[in-house]
């Protein structure tokens, strides 16, 4: 029969493969309900009548660390999408050239619409 430890070692294992569905599933509001629940297992955890095998806390630590890497990767990537969107929507307004001495020059562009001609 498995005791507590062992118990909340298999929730925690089946949380983390959670974690790691919504993480690939760019799912963060339901990364940050799985947040609490993460929290509330390691707290039962510290507190179970006996600790849990050496190996089961190895398997879930290199899990969450897998998730770990996965959401710092998901950061990065929305961060580089942030700088991107906001370079496309500045020279949206400017031209960027460079004068006959090298140096970079911006000139402010008015806004244009589609005209027709006939």
């Amino acid at each position: 029969m498995m005791d507590d430890a062992d118990i909340l070692i298999d929730e925690m294992a089946d949380l983390l493969a959670e974690e790691n569905r919504l993480i690939r599933a760019a799912d963060f509001a339901a990364l940050a309900r799985i947040a609490g629940l993460k929290a509330g297992l390691v707290a039962r955890l510290e507190a179970a009548e006996r600790p849990a095998a050496a190996g089961a806390l190895t398997r879930i630590g290199t899990a969450a660390r897998d998730n770990m890497r996965l959401l710092d990767a998901a950061r990065q990537g929305l961060r580089a999408a942030q700088l991107r969107i906001a370079a496309i929507r500045g020279a949206a307004g400017r031209l960027s050239l460079y004068d006959d001495r090298g140096r970079a020059v911006s000139i402010a562009t008015a806004a244009t619409g589609f005209e027709r001609r006939a």
